[in-house]
Protein backbone atom coordinates (compact mmCIF):
# COMPACT_ATOMS: atom_id res chain seq x y z
CA UNK A 1 0.00 0.00 0.00
CA UNK A 2 1.29 3.46 -0.84
CA UNK A 3 1.13 6.44 1.47
CA UNK A 4 -1.01 9.40 0.43
CA UNK A 5 0.85 12.35 -1.01
CA UNK A 6 1.99 15.28 1.15
CA UNK A 7 -0.51 17.62 -0.49
CA UNK A 8 -3.54 15.43 0.27
CA UNK A 9 -2.41 15.06 3.90
CA UNK A 10 -2.03 18.81 4.35
CA UNK A 11 -5.41 19.41 2.69
CA UNK A 12 -7.06 17.00 5.13
CA UNK A 13 -5.33 18.71 8.06
CA UNK A 14 -6.44 22.14 6.84
CA UNK A 15 -10.04 20.95 6.44
CA UNK A 16 -10.01 19.52 9.98
CA UNK A 17 -8.71 22.82 11.35
CA UNK A 18 -11.39 24.84 9.54
CA UNK A 19 -14.09 22.48 10.82
CA UNK A 20 -12.85 22.95 14.38
CA UNK A 21 -12.87 26.72 13.97
CA UNK A 22 -16.43 26.70 12.66
CA UNK A 23 -17.73 24.68 15.61
CA UNK A 24 -15.47 26.51 18.10
CA UNK A 25 -14.03 23.23 19.37
CA UNK A 26 -10.29 23.81 19.35
CA UNK A 27 -9.75 21.69 22.47
CA UNK A 28 -9.63 17.91 22.39
CA UNK A 29 -11.68 15.87 24.85
CA UNK A 30 -9.45 14.56 27.63
CA UNK A 31 -10.41 11.64 29.87
CA UNK A 32 -10.83 12.51 33.54
CA UNK A 33 -9.82 10.46 36.56
CA UNK A 34 -13.13 11.04 38.31
CA UNK A 35 -15.47 8.15 39.04
CA UNK A 36 -19.13 8.22 40.05
CA UNK A 37 -19.65 5.88 42.99
CA UNK A 38 -22.95 5.05 44.66
CA UNK A 39 -23.24 5.41 48.43
CA UNK A 40 -23.16 2.10 50.33
CA UNK A 41 -26.47 0.90 51.71
CA UNK A 42 -27.03 -0.89 55.01
CA UNK A 43 -27.59 -4.63 54.80
CA UNK A 44 -31.17 -5.84 55.19
CA UNK A 45 -31.61 -7.98 58.29
CA UNK A 46 -34.87 -9.52 57.00
CA UNK A 47 -32.90 -11.83 54.68
CA UNK A 48 -30.33 -12.81 57.32
CA UNK A 49 -29.75 -16.50 57.96
CA UNK A 50 -27.39 -18.16 60.44
CA UNK A 51 -24.13 -19.65 59.17
CA UNK A 52 -24.39 -23.36 58.38
CA UNK A 53 -21.57 -25.72 57.48
CA UNK A 54 -21.19 -26.07 53.74
CA UNK A 55 -21.81 -29.48 52.17
CA UNK A 56 -18.84 -28.95 49.87
CA UNK A 57 -16.41 -28.05 52.68
CA UNK A 58 -16.65 -30.99 55.08
CA UNK A 59 -14.57 -30.82 58.26
CA UNK A 60 -11.70 -33.31 58.35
Amino acid sequence: MKRPSESSSSVAAAMASVGALRTKTLLMAVPRRMRVVAVAQAARIANWSPAWPSATHADS
